[in-house]
């Protein structure tokens, strides 16, 4: 319900100049303060890489324990938000 309503979210939340949290980064391309979560495009690649291995006898179980962290620092200046100086040297991608 909340993935179908970002755009909802979003809106309410810039008008109130509330923070929001979200786990995809496309969410926070759109004006979303920050995710975190796993990187799709990194998932697809595993998945694609587990699929091309021959023998599905010989196949571990693998899980993606990789999440990255995404700010968008235009959405945090709109709402009057400094993001932390230690939070933003920990992100993977800082959006500007």
């Amino acid at each position: 319900m909340v993935i179908s309503q970002a755009q909802s979210i979003l809106d309410a939340a810039k008008a109130k100049k509330l923070l929001t949290m979200f786990t995809d980064r496309s969410d926070v391309v759109s004006g979303g303060l920050a995710s975190y979560g796993p990187n799709y495009y990194a998932v697809g690649r595993l998945a694609a890489a587990y699929v091309h291995r021959v023998s599905p006898a010989d196949l571990p179980v693998e899980r993606f324990d990789r999440f990255e962290l995404v700010l968008n620092a235009r959405a945090a200046r709109e709402i009057g938000f400094t993001i932390p100086t230690s939070v933003l040297v920990r992100a993977d991608e800082v959006i500007k």
